[in-house]
């Protein structure tokens, strides 16, 4: 999807012509395990009840496969989606910004989808929803934003309610991209669950995995609320780099 903005030209003075800078990805995925002893010690309280392990044990058997570190390309990217072993995903590329025009205006392409659940007949579609782009202004910089939040579709959101007396909150991410004058400062935030990665150039520069959640984070997730949105989970990954 296309999406542009107007630039405001204090940013650019420094330059002239055609300003790019480097495409951006969130990924968020379920790693798998084979049962829930295997599991990250935030999922082995031990006084919790046997429904809510059963719902852990259901989600982990239900993991994706790790993602290449490296997506390559476009078509990379394309070939990802196709094999829907993600939870979420969101991007913004192609950033650029046309300063030798007299209203500087940025421009990029972006995308998102709200993932699949693995099942044993192929996959459920996960639910959810995208906020922006949008542009704001601080301290001298201009950042756009890219939130994409998912949960489980109906089906399996009702059978992990069974299981563990919770629906499903909306997990999320999102992209800061900060641009200033001779530098970027991409941002990923998000909530505890699942693994999320951040990906500069089509290669996965910074990861957080879901097994360095604690405890807390893990159960502020679950007891969230119905498509509410999960508490974020700090501190965020961040890359910064020169233009």
């Amino acid at each position: 999807m296309n999406w542009s903005s107007a630039f405001p030209a204090r940013f650019v003075t420094r330059r002239s012509g055609d300003v790019r800078f480097p495409d951006a990805l969130g990924l968020a995925f379920i790693p798998k395990f084979a049962s829930l002893a295997g599991a990250p010690d935030g999922f082995q309280r031990p006084w919790w009840k046997w429904r809510r392990r059963a719902g852990f044990r259901m989600l982990f058997r239900s993991g994706n496969p790790e993602p290449a570190t490296d997506l390559v390309s476009k078509a990379g990217l394309d070939d990802f989606l196709d094999t829907r072993q993600f939870r979420g995903i969101c991007w913004p590329r192609e950033l650029s910004v046309d300063v030798a025009a007299a209203s500087p205006r940025l421009s990029l392409l972006y995308g998102y989808s709200t993932g699949f659940t693995p099942v044993r007949d192929g996959f459920h579609p996960g639910v959810g929803s995208v906020t922006g782009p949008w542009l704001s202004e601080d301290s001298g910089e201009v950042t756009i934003h890219l939130t994409v939040r998912f949960k489980l579709g109906k089906l399996l959101d009702f059978a992990q309610a069974a299981l563990t007396s919770h629906r499903a909150p909306s997990a999320w991410m999102r992209i800061e991209y900060r641009v200033g004058h001779d530098s970027v400062c991409i941002t990923l935030r998000g909530s505890a669950i699942p693994d999320q990665w951040l990906y500069i150039g089509w290669h996965a520069a910074l990861r957080r995995f879901l097994k360095d959640a604690s405890a807390d984070q893990v159960d502020g997730f679950l007891t969230a609320g119905k498509c509410k949105d999960a508490p974020e989970r700090p501190p965020p990954i961040r890359f910064v780099g020169d233009l």
